[in-house]
């Protein structure tokens, strides 16, 4: 197989997308795709470019990122499109080259690609259509098989996410007990009551002391576990809540919102990040997964007020009512969870590597793929 260096002008035509049109060119019952800078995201009634024409996003996120449509299309603003030139390079086989190779990028803030900088960017391609074709083939069938088994993980993720909240509902549900916080079922076999939050809980608003360690929103939003793990001692310029190894930290800021914490040390949080106080009738740890229901979530998510950075009315939160079995029954409930959980976590670690082995397994086909030159023209 002969490959050789050219520059993209002389394989193929690259051009704006149809600057005119924008996302609200974009039609319901549209008869053919449109593509943005986002990807094949909408429906036209006209077509400008065949099956076989890569896509490049130039602006924004996704800037330097290629979509191949597959079928006719039309490219609107913010894109480059690749038209391959006849017997000289095929359209699918340009795609896979250009999700291999880093294209030269301008700006800092907002980076974009130049239709002239593409233009003379410089690939090896091989000199033959057929060996081109081969090589889309090859990649066709290993990168479908890589795309099904991506979609087999990210479906036993779901159902791990649908078997949780099962198991949550369930804990927290008992079939004696109406939403009515005046009832008392105590001589229910497990003597569950419904009850106010505020019977068992407080927000502590104490000022934190800044020789202790801190928890910022940005530790909630990392931190990927129920428990919180030693932080350093840290001053904050704004004020900040005290809380012990007893609280729960709830964050009320949005996209912090119902995110809750079991921290494992004494210290101070930030004023956006409640610590809550339990009763001895209640463990902080039922509470924690009472706060991971998705009915209280949505609940809670509902309290939200303000438009730029919504927070959760705690008042109202506090008025929420909660099942309360003994503590024994809420210890083997905890019990039962944490066991769910960690299994769960483990398959989702799990979940994890494999994802990452097959990008990783993608891109090793791909750098395989162009990395096969015999001779370089």
């Amino acid at each position: 197989m002969t490959w050789r260096e050219v520059s993209l002008k002389q394989i193929c035509d690259a051009d704006w997308g149809n600057t005119k049109l924008t996302k609200s060119s974009y039609v319901a019952d549209g008869k053919f795709l449109a593509v943005s800078a986002a990807g094949a995201d909408g429906l036209i009634n006209h077509f400008e470019h065949e099956a076989d024409v890569p896509v490049l996003s130039a602006i924004g996120a996704q800037c330097g990122r290629m979509f191949y449509p597959g079928e006719r299309f039309t490219a609107i603003k913010n894109t480059i499109t690749l038209t391959p030139k006849v017997d000289v390079v095929d359209g699918k086989f340009l795609y896979y080259l250009f999700t291999h190779v880093e294209l030269p990028q301008r700006g800092a803030g907002q980076p974009f690609i130049s239709k002239g900088d593409i233009e003379e960017f410089r690939v090896v391609i091989p000199e033959s259509l057929n060996e081109q074709r081969a090589i889309v083939e090859r990649l066709d069938k290993a990168l479908s098989e890589i795309e099904l088994l991506v979609e087999n993980l990210e479906v036993s993720e779901e159902r791990f996410n649908e078997l949780l909240h099962s198991l949550l509902n369930e804990s927290f549900t008992d079939p004696s007990a109406e939403a009515d916080p005046n009832i008392d079922f105590s001589n229910h076999k497990v003597n569950t009551k419904m009850v106010q939050l505020k019977d068992v809980v407080t927000f502590d608003k104490n000022q934190g002391s800044f020789d202790l360690p801190y928890v910022g929103l940005e530790d909630i939003e990392s931190n990927t576990g129920s428990h919180l793990g030693s932080r350093e001692p840290r001053k904050v310029k704004s004020n900040s809540f005290a809380f012990t190894s007893e609280h729960l930290l709830y964050g009320r800021l949005r996209p912090y919102l119902n995110k809750v914490l079991l921290p494992d040390f004494d210290g101070h949080c930030s004023t956006e990040i409640f610590p809550i106080k339990v009763t001895k009738n209640i463990l902080r740890e039922y509470l924690f997964y009472w706060f991971r229901l998705p009915s209280t979530v949505e609940a809670i998510d509902g309290t939200s007020t303000g438009a730029r950075m919504p927070r959760a009315n705690m008042d109202a939160v506090l008025e929420f009512v909660i099942p309360l079995p003994p503590i024994e029954k809420q210890g083997k409930i905890v019990q039962k969870l944490d066991t769910a959980f960690a299994e769960v976590d483990l398959l989702r670690a799990q979940i994890r590597i494999k994802k990452d082995y097959a990008v990783a397994l993608r891109q090793s086909l791909l750098s395989s793929a162009f990395s096969q030159k015999e001779a370089v023209a």
